[in-house]
């Protein structure tokens, strides 16, 4: 079947969330000599609110559920996925649960059959500390699929460049040092009957050094920081468009001698941990104008704070699509922790397509409101996961799109001109011809 219309700026470009202070004050008292490392990673989902509402969504339909296993950017993403979304979390086994952490995500996708791309920013941590410390983390990452054995399995790889960097705002005058790191996510998902998938996905550590500035009051403050190693096993079910579902386990190596930046004697990361997951999209309403899609999840964290209590999370988010306007919100909740997302942005996509910029894919025939979520049809589904893709369906050719764009632009402003108009809004689609192949 034909691929599913692109969902460009999906989760959110506009406002996200009403502007607080990037980072905050710590209950924690402040070690005068510090003497142990730093923490690069949370184990808390981020994200958009597709990944957020299902608890981390390992199946690759988006840039940001592709970043622990990026093979999902060949088997499963449709066409172009595109984020921009902030994270708001209140967490008080980090610091003072009234102040609100503020990480960033911004990235895109395509799937350009039989290969996947992506190229993006994702957070990985940020603390501050009672007397104007901080510290943070990002990874710029460049990712790439392939799919082999007749679409049955998809192998990715994508380089990771860290960035991490330490500020000491209470010396004078402010101390501020960055430090970068090299690593790499390889990831494979397997194509079983019925639409199951079986993900693995393995992220190898990094390790951030930092130069002790003797002149400052506290000279102890850099240190390095270390992200774990991290590996991903998934169990995915795509039967139908409407619908997606996976569980997962997760395993985090150790940092070990890591400590809270506000507490240094609270260790991180001094053992390996699990954390296991679940979580589900559902497409209930399907018009041609409007759509309507509910996440939901839960996942366990075991906590690698010491001292600090585990936490049950439950997720969930929802997000409507009134023709090119997209707007939601996702939610993560836990004893001591939640994390609000909040978008409303517009499809640029579906806006180029309507004014004959780029072509429009076609879209599988509606199915209205609460469509069957046990459902088993090709319809709107990459090809990757279709059984028998018509003959007449045309892959993106994404070169050849870019060439067109000055053409198309050219004939669209000449038929505004005229008065032809433009934007107008789809039309019920037509049915696939019964011609097909393999």
């Amino acid at each position: 079947m034909r691929p599913k219309k692109l969902s460009a700026f999906r989760a959110a470009t506009g406002l996200l969330m009403i502007m607080t202070n990037l980072g905050a004050t710590a209950t924690f008292a402040d070690s005068s000599s510090r003497i142990h490392s730093y923490s690069g990673f949370s184990t808390s989902v981020l994200g958009d609110i597709r990944t957020v509402g299902m608890s981390g969504n390992e199946l690759g339909d988006t840039y940001l559920s592709a970043a622990n296993n990026p093979s999902g950017l060949a088997m499963t993403l449709s066409t172009i996925d595109t984020s921009l979304v902030q994270d708001s979390i209140q967490d008080s086994n980090i610091q003072n649960y009234n102040n609100i952490i503020k990480l960033s995500s911004i990235g895109a996708a395509v799937n350009l059959y039989p290969w996947g791309f992506s190229l993006g920013n994702i957070p990985t941590t940020i603390e501050g500390s009672a007397n104007s410390q901080q510290i943070q983390a990002h990874e710029i990452r460049l990712g790439v699929a392939r799919l082999f054995m007749n679409h049955r399995l998809s192998i990715g790889l994508s380089l990771n460049y860290g960035i991490a960097e330490e500020q000491d705002a209470s010396s004078n005058p402010v101390a501020d040092q960055k430090a970068a790191a090299i690593g790499a996510t390889l990831g494979a998902t397997f194509q079983l009957p019925e639409r199951l998938l079986l993900g693995l996905g393995v992220t190898t550590p990094m390790h951030y050094s930092f130069n002790s500035i003797p002149d400052l009051g506290n000279p102890s403050f850099f240190q390095p920081m270390d992200t774990p190693f991290r590996s991903d096993l998934s169990l995915g079910w795509i039967p139908n468009r409407f619908v997606r579902a996976d569980i997962r386990v997760s395993l985090f190596g150790t940092t070990s001698g890591a400590a809270l930046l506000g507490d240094d004697s609270a260790l991180v990361g001094n053992r390996m941990t699990l954390q296991p997951a679940a979580g589900f999209a559902y497409e209930f309403m399907d018009y041609p104008i409007l759509v309507g899609t509910l996440y939901g999840g839960s996942y366990f964290e075991f906590s690698r704070i010491q001292n600090a209590p585990d936490r049950l999370h439950v997720t969930g988010g929802l997000e409507a699509k009134a023709w090119m306007l997209t707007s939601g919100f996702g939610i993560d909740s836990a004893s001591g922790y939640f994390n609000f997302l909040f978008g409303i942005g517009i499809d640029v996509g579906l806006v180029l397509q309507y004014l004959r910029i780029i072509p429009q894919p076609y879209h599988a025939p509606y199915r209205h409101l609460l469509p069957s979520p046990f459902l088993n049809s090709d319809d709107g589904l990459p090809r990757p996961l279709v059984a028998h893709w018509d003959s007449h369906e045309r892959d993106l050719d994404l070169v050849k799109i870019a060439t067109d764009v000055p053409k198309n632009i050219k004939k669209e402003m000449k038929r505004i001109k005229e008065g032809k108009g433009a934007l107008k809004l789809p039309k019920e689609p037509r049915p696939p011809e019964p011609n097909s192949e393999p």
